[in-house]
């Protein structure tokens, strides 16, 4: 019973209760991502404004397309500068949808977007084509792309955007687009533009109303298909019409713009058929398709998936207000189907097509997916008209941030990133004229709600140290409590950094059992096993000796030498008077060679070289690793898909090592120049002092 007692009056525990209890009465409410609405307004002219990196710097510039005085469409490119230029095209861009009225991408890969803008003149539709913006004196204009089908004296087509792929396989990319009408006959086709040969692919002649286009590999040969999809909507129909709307299609298409195969027919005036794309578990693409069938036919919808020849091989009964479907990655990577019902909420399957969980959302509207804050994760925006609103999901379908928009939407939403270096990145809502440019991004004081519990904590804490008078005793428990958790920080930071080792490992051993060589595929065997054996056999140490880390991070340059064949060199240059038993924090050389290699070395056009130098000091042993590679501002201005984590991490994993060893580890980075000032690589130069006892 004393002990009970004892346990139960614990001041720790004491204070952890009365806090939890303060919580639950009065809780602390942060949002973990916020939107800051940096600009909103109106544009004139009927503008049409997106925001593209046209040439890769970084920064975005902005493109505006709008009717001039005389009538016709206009183009003018800005940055934040003011306006660079700007072009007159022939024709208006009086499109049913706004959407798909420009287009850019990089044809050639020299690293600048192209601009290509569509314009009606008359019943013709018209490409015009800007290769580089900074040179607006070759434009390529006025290309005839096809004329319109004219209708009870209307006409009404609209583009569909995709994206730009090299079909001819002759090293540019064609302009793949489509152009859908409502109720005219035709086109209603997709379009592919080979601006080498100023020729087009189209699509087989088709009645189905085309609202839009996937671009997805199907069958795993690393080529993607071209999947237009749309609905039913009865407009167009009669025997002569091939493929007419009074049904919807399940539609592939292949690089030749011909059918993969014979398009499949789903009944239902009014019915609604969108595909969409999942890799399953094997990493193998999955053709998937939401159905919705006509209101007479039921109130549930299908869902169904394919094979790549369109054999159906399973089919699902889904809630019948589902009215979009969209693939989804979370942070590890894995795909799944994304099922939107309007007003009710969200459904998650997989590509086996079963349910993962259901997420509550009264919203209705338009969903996409765009990479928000640029960290290769795709955000979950759905855009409710109804409710003028603008609602932003973390990819795990959490978190939601709701905004307010204006505009009427008659033509649709046009959403795009501004990029700029240095801050975070913005989305521009334009609804109507009507336009919102905001900030989306991590809160930075959702993290203080846990300074807020510690306060609470700690004070209730203090109050029960007075009271029971031991303050001494305190004392001694927290310092004692500190040194357990700098223990786990440091087991915690091992931890994170032991899967970089393991996947480079099986990389290799991968390149070469492919490639058969049994001799090869031995030795990379050996060293991975070298690897795992030294990872195992100090999976619960802190530190190891420098001979220990010297082997095991020249066991890791060798599977890495394999893997990148001749794109550099190494050596080691040990000196014999060295003590190679002096213990260091475990991985610390591996880390900072695998850093040099991955942001110094590899994106260099010339042969790399690494040394690693081990050498005797004064009272201190040294190390030193050196390449030749960009240097770290190049570095810094080229990693896209880096987090930049990596010397942070180290320089932690340094801190927390001598916060109980004073001064045993020291490290500083040294950028190198040519004679020509130019840079020539870095040296980190790690300094090994105190007592080795």
């Amino acid at each position: 019973m004393k002990r009970f007692l004892s346990e139960l009056l614990n001041p720790f525990l004491l204070s952890f209760w009365v806090t939890l209890l303060l919580l639950i009465i009065f809780p602390v409410r942060l949002n973990k991502f916020v939107a800051t609405i940096i600009e909103s307004g109106t544009y004139p002219n009927d503008q049409i404004v997106r925001y593209d990196d046209l040439d890769h710097d970084g920064n975005s510039e902005r493109i505006a397309i709008f009717h001039n005085s005389i009538g016709t469409a206009g183009l003018t490119v800005a940055n934040a500068n003011g306006v660079l230029d700007q072009w007159t095209f022939r024709g208006r861009y009086d499109f049913v949808q706004r959407s798909g009225t420009l287009i850019t991408g990089d044809r050639d890969g020299d690293g600048i977007k192209e601009i290509n803008v569509f314009t009606m003149s008359g019943d013709s539709v018209l490409l015009h084509n800007i290769p580089d913006y900074r040179n607006p004196g070759y434009t390529r204009r006025n290309r005839l792309v096809s004329r319109v089908g004219v209708r009870d004296n209307k006409m009404d087509p609209f583009i569909i955007a995709g994206e730009m792929d090299d079909l001819t396989g002759d090293g540019c990319r064609e302009l793949i687009f489509g152009i859908g009408t409502g109720y005219s006959l035709y086109p209603r086709n997709i379009f592919a533009y080979d601006a080498i040969h100023d020729t087009f692919l189209i699509s087989p002649k088709s009645g189905y109303f085309i609202k839009g286009i996937i671009q997805e590999d199907l069958n795993g040969d690393h080529v993607k298909e071209i999947i237009p999809y749309g609905y039913a909507a009865f407009n167009i129909r009669g025997p002569d019409v091939p493929y007419p709307d009074s049904n919807s299609w399940l539609m592939v298409l292949n690089r030749e713009l011909l059918f993969e195969f014979e398009p499949l027919s789903f009944d239902g005036k009014y019915s609604n058929l969108i595909p969409a794309v999942v890799k399953d578990e094997l990493n193998k693409p999955v053709l998937a398709a939401l159905y919705r069938p006509p209101e007479n036919q039921g109130d549930s919808n299908q869902l169904m998936c394919f094979t790549p020849h369109g054999d159906m091989i399973q089919k699902l009964n889904v809630p019948g207000n589902s009215t979009s479907i969209l693939t989804i990655s979370n942070k590890k990577g894995r795909e799944r189907l994304m099922l939107h019902r309007e007003k009710s909420g969200i459904d998650l399957f997989d590509a086996s097509l079963a349910h993962i969980r259901s997420v509550p959302d009264d919203h209705s509207g338009e969903v996409t997916l765009i990479d928000l804050n640029q960290d290769s994760i795709q955000e979950v925006i759905i855009t409710d008209l109804y409710k003028r609103q603008l609602v932003v999901y973390q990819s795990e379908l959490d978190f939601p941030v709701i905004l307010p928009i204006d505009g009427d939407g008659l033509k649709g939403v046009v959403l795009s990133v501004q990029k700029r270096l240095g801050v975070p990145p913005r989305l521009n809502v334009q609804n109507g004229n009507s336009f919102l440019l905001f900030e989306y991004g991590s809160n930075p004081t959702y993290k203080l709600r846990w300074l807020i519990y510690a306060v609470i904590y700690l004070s209730i804490l203090l109050f029960t140290w007075l009271v029971r008078k031991i303050q001494h005793d305190q004392f001694r428990r927290k310092q004692e409590t500190e040194r357990r958790i700098t223990d786990l920080q440091l087991q915690i930071v091992r931890n994170q950094l032991d899967p970089h080792f393991i996947m480079n490992a099986i990389n290799s051993i991968i390149v070469s059992i492919t490639d058969k060589d049994k001799e090869e595929a031995k030795k990379q065997l050996q060293y991975f096993s070298r690897l795992h054996r030294a990872l195992l056999l100090s999976s619960d140490q802190v530190e190891v000796s420098l001979h220990e880390e010297i082997e095991f991070t020249r066991n890791y340059l060798a599977l890495e030498k394999f893997r990148f064949r001749e794109k550099f060199d190494y050596d080691f240059q040990i000196d014999p008077l060295a003590d190679l038993s002096i213990p260091l924090p475990k991985m610390i050389l591996q880390v900072h060679v695998e850093n040099a290699l991955k942001h110094g070395i590899l994106p260099l056009t010339r042969k790399g070289r690494l040394t690693l130098r081990v050498f005797p000091g004064q009272e201190c042993h040294c190390v030193e690793i050196t390449d030749n590679g960009v240097g770290r501002d190049y570095a810094r201005a080229c990693a896209v898909e880096t987090t930049g984590k990596g010397l942070a991490v180290m320089e932690q994993y340094a801190e927390l090592f001598n916060k109980y060893h004073p001064g045993r580890i020291a490290m500083a980075i040294e950028d190198l120049f040519d004679a020509g000032g130019n840079p020539d690589g870095t040296r980190i130069k790690i300094t090994i002092s105190g007592n080795h006892e």
